[in-house]
């Protein structure tokens, strides 16, 4: 989590004030005997200008980021030609899109602590979901974490809310990466269309990278680390269930980290994101009726599996990762016969050096490539979607910024034929507080 302490009471507000009348003084003794009169007024004042915890025995973290960029795009489509566009974009990009957060926790004893997490998602202009003819969506605030837990440093950890799910973040595993880098092309401008269809829909019916986790309604257990492993598993209702192992170590100046999960889900239509589709499973939309004929939207039997490895060299800053992602959808025999395709599978690789070649902050340059194939639905062949990209990011640590930039292309393909490119140059900063 991106840090920020910020927590001040009454008393500590008036000790300041008097502390500040106190080296001056000569002066307040200049004041006559109403030198103090505003100080409750100045008081009111300094505590205006932070947060305040809510109690003595819950301390309160507030954090977050601000996330904007300029996106200049070109889109070139071989199925409908009225779709060719270039233009230029501005919003949230959704590489990290701006948030806040609060945190707060308590210690019981020596063994046991609770607490929460509350953070919310900014999006004035949502990037990854304009289109040629969407230039502007506002999507405002989302729910990213609302969830409490309890902890013992000797058995683990407990959540309980809406939270990250076991195998969330377990294709993205990456020492040294910054933004852009991910291997989800939902995260780019991918809602441009080819006139068929979105581009990242080319890359399976979720519209992002199979394999990894998400954010639900769960109760999730994350277990002590042990030798570099640490083992989570959550629940979520009607009925998904997800397991995770990682493991982290370092060795003679290199680090390594990997990570590999497994999703079942059952939830169909009552999964997080737009009512009657599945956006968050297995399936992504694959059950629903009006795209493949099924008679019921709610019937869903998906499986995922996700699994990342990546090592820097410390001293150099040299580092690379690989991600690899399977889903499986159980049920396209029961809607469409014998025959069809019921996988999607997808390979990302990235790398670069990330390093401080000046004061001002690391200087982070990479390379990126993803390939997904789609094969749901199909008798014969399938969608693919290449995405490939260069960048480089600086960080400004006196200002706790990040400036970007990178170029990316996305190339879709249908049953073998080229329906056409996107370009995306992106230039943007990130703030964290």
């Amino acid at each position: 989590m991106i840090g920020g302490l910020t927590k001040t009471t009454s008393s500590l507000a008036v000790a300041a004030v008097l502390a500040a009348f106190a080296s001056h003084g000569a002066m307040a003794a200049d004041l006559g005997g109403n030198c103090c009169s505003d100080l409750e007024e100045r008081v009111a004042e300094l505590e205006a200008t932070t947060a305040r915890k809510g109690n003595r025995r819950v301390s309160l973290e507030v954090s977050g980021h601000v996330n904007e960029a300029i996106v200049f795009w070109d889109v070139d489509s071989n199925y409908d030609d009225a779709f060719d566009e270039s233009n230029v974009y501005i919003g949230t990009h959704n590489s990290s899109r701006s948030r806040f957060r609060f945190k707060g926790s308590a210690k019981i004893d020596a063994d046991w602590s609770a607490g929460f997490l509350m953070e919310f998602g900014v999006r004035a202009n949502h990037l990854g979901s304009n289109t040629q003819y969407n230039p502007y969506n506002v999507s405002g605030l989302d729910i990213r974490h609302e969830a409490l837990y309890l902890k013992s440093n000797r058995m683990g950890t407990v959540w309980l809310g809406w939270t990250s799910s076991a195998t969330d973040g377990i294709t993205e595993i990456c020492l040294g990466c910054g933004l852009g880098q991910g291997p989800d092309y939902s995260d780019d401008m991918g809602n441009l269309h080819t006139g068929f269809q979105a581009f990242d829909l080319y890359g399976g019916g979720q519209g992002a990278f199979v394999g990894e986790g998400d954010r639900r309604e769960v109760v999730r257990y994350i277990s002590p680390e042990m030798r570099g492993f640490v083992f989570s598993a959550a629940y979520g209702q009607d009925d998904f269930y997800d397991v995770a192992l990682r493991y982290a170590n370092e060795w003679n100046g290199v680090r390594v980290a990997a990570g590999v999960g497994y999703q079942h889900d059952t939830t169909g239509s009552n999964a997080p994101g737009t009512p009657g589709f599945i956006s968050s499973s297995a399936c992504g939309t694959y059950n629903t009726p009006w795209v493949f004929g099924g008679s019921n939207a709610s019937d869903a039997e998906c499986e995922q599996l996700g699994a990342s490895i990546s090592a820097q060299h410390v001293p150099s800053g040299i580092y690379g990762a690989v991600a690899y992602g399977h889903a499986w959808d159980n049920l396209v025999d029961n809607r469409l016969g014998a025959g069809f395709g019921n996988e999607v599978k997808a390979w990302s690789f990235t790398g670069g050096v990330n390093r401080k070649f000046s004061p001002i902050g690391a200087t982070n340059i990479w390379g990126m490539y993803t390939y997904s194939e789609d094969d749901v639905g199909f008798a014969a062949g399938n969608e693919n979607l290449t995405v490939y990209g260069v960048g480089v990011d600086q960080k400004i640590d006196a200002a706790a910024m990040t400036l970007y930039f990178w170029w990316k292309r996305m190339e879709a393909e249908y049953i073998g034929f080229d329906d056409g490119t996107s370009d995306q140059f992106v230039l943007g900063s990130i703030i964290r507080f």
